[in-house]
């Protein structure tokens, strides 16, 4: 439950969690940052809710940055169907 003395009152930390990720993309105009940053600071929900997004963000990027995977010749593709067909046959 956050505190009452925020601008954001506690009942509207749904609100703020709708618009959490915008604002972590710089997304919000600057007056909503300000009191979305206030309230952030003053709801430890919130903050927690808002570094388990930040977290998650983090893991995405690196699995979004794994390597390409080369192109295989066509005579190194043909002889692995080859092999895959003899093995299916046995």
């Amino acid at each position: 439950m956050c505190p009452t003395n925020t601008k954001l009152r506690s009942d509207q930390c749904g609100d703020v969690l709708m618009r959490l990720s915008a604002f972590i993309d710089g997304d919000l105009e600057d007056c909503c940052c300000d009191e979305l940053a206030a309230h952030l600071e003053s709801c430890p929900e919130c903050a927690r809710k808002r570094a388990e997004m930040e977290g998650l963000i983090e893991l995405c990027k690196g699995v979004a940055e794994k390597p390409e995977v080369p192109e295989l010749s066509s005579s190194f593709r043909e002889r692995l169907r080859k092999t895959l067909c003899l093995e299916t046959e046995d």
